[in-house]
């Protein structure tokens, strides 16, 4: 009888805390897209306004005005990373998934694109087997801090991105500047490292571009005897063709 009085006891403390615990709701995230020119194109399947549950799923796609003038480029995250070049991009809410979308579409004047990709490094000094290297960017306003672009390492000479790591110079009629800065570390046959960081005098904008779409800035290093080059890329379609 008493052992019956305790379970009856045991159950009646662990039902609150079962439904409580089957009533706790998901956490819930918020995602947006929109496209990078209204003009050019549009988003289908956002929900702008809304946080979703975790665990939603969601597809956004990219729908061109003029495929054949604009076409679909990629989608790049929170301004700064390209995620996909697929059309359509299927998401599931989280916190790794959390964030702005954008649907970037090529501009017939690339003058007009806000985003630029990092496309190569070119370092080649002598004695050194292998660089590890970090461009990291700023804005040129009040308080701004460095963020870290991206990462990478190569033999002396000329390295080729994948076109994944952007640099946004913000909507039409702005034009943000950013300072450059690129840490590095070589190392030499015997294993020997040297560490330098680097700052280029030249700041990054928008209006440094030639007519392709590309800009290069480069920074002489006399400890190194060797000039720093770093090349990025308006974003156009043939970035992608290959992915």
């Amino acid at each position: 009888m008493k052992k019956s009085i305790k379970v009856l006891l045991f159950i009646f403390i662990l039902c609150p805390i079962i439904l409580l615990s089957a009533c706790t709701s998901p956490p819930t995230y918020l995602i947006t897209a929109l496209p990078s020119d209204m003009r050019l194109g549009k988003v289908v399947g956002s929900y702008n306004n809304e946080q979703l549950a975790e665990g939603t799923t969601i597809t956004l796609t990219a729908n061109e005005s003029n495929s054949q003038s604009n076409p679909f480029i990629c989608w790049i995250k929170d301004y700064k990373t390209v995620v996909s070049n697929e059309k359509e991009l299927s998401l599931t809410y989280g916190q790794s998934t959390t964030g702005h979308y954008t649907a970037v579409f090529e501009e017939t004047n690339l003058s007009n694109m806000m985003f630029a990709s990092l496309n190569n490094i070119s370092f080649n000094p002598e004695g050194y087997q292998s660089i590890d290297w970090t461009i990291s960017y700023a804005r040129t306003t009040s308080g701004s801090s460095y963020t870290d672009l991206e990462t990478g390492s190569f033999a002396p000479g000329e390295f080729d991105t994948n076109n994944q790591s952007i640099i946004y110079f913000g909507s039409a009629g702005a034009n943000y500047e950013y300072s450059i800065q690129v840490n590095l570390t070589l190392t030499t046959a015997t294993g020997a490292t040297t560490e330098y960081n680097v700052s280029f005098h030249d700041l990054l904008t928008k209006n440094i571009f030639d007519e392709n779409g590309s800009a290069t800035i480069t920074e002489y290093i006399e400890y190194f005897n060797a000039d720093l080059s770093i090349k990025f890329q308006k974003l156009n379609s043939s970035l992608y063709e290959l992915e």
